[in-house]
């Protein structure tokens, strides 16, 4: 199993995924220099250093290689709604990881269009969305061939993950 994070930050997403997959290996991408070099060290700490390797790069640009899953956690806050999140999370991450541009679905596109190109036939996809962002990506992600999506929501009941399968290609 090969699996492709795209904005992987800390490596939360990819780490967690091969802790339970220990067969499988995978690839993380950041725009953050700082990001890459997190998911890196965590990898080691947690002895995955040779199962997960974390490259800098934009979405999956350069990338030729194709994967049986692709997740990732995008920006999706909507640029004008940054003013006003949480302190902890405003002055905790940086901007670059919370803004999803007008309306909070400009790395959502970018991470489906990268990710149609990497997944292998039958591979699958989630991302996660932000509030009212779900079923627009649903939608946007049957528009462009994905099969079989799905909503998830998260713990608390909120429309949160849209899973879907990769087409023949």
């Amino acid at each position: 199993w090969r699996i492709l994070d795209l904005g992987c930050g800390c490596g939360c997403l990819l780490l967690a995924l091969l802790w339970e997959r220990r067969c499988a290996s995978g690839l993380g991408i950041d725009i953050s220099a700082g990001a890459v070099a997190t998911a890196a060290g965590n990898a080691r700490a947690l002895g995955l250093g040779e199962a997960a390797c974390f490259r800098q790069g934009d979405w999956a640009a350069g990338i030729a290689e194709r994967f049986d899953l692709v997740v990732s956690n995008p920006p999706y806050i909507p640029s004008r709604d940054i003013a006003g999140l949480q302190a902890e999370v405003r002055l905790h991450d940086p901007r670059l990881a919370l803004d999803g541009g007008a309306d909070g679905m400009d790395a959502l596109r970018a991470v489906i269009k990268a990710a149609a190109l990497r997944l292998r036939p039958g591979g699958r996809l989630l991302v996660e969305t932000g509030d009212g962002q779900a079923r627009p990506v649903a939608a946007y992600m049957a528009g462009r061939g994905y099969g079989q999506v799905a909503i998830r929501r998260d713990i608390a009941g909120a429309e949160r993950v849209v899973a879907a399968v990769a087409g023949e290609s």
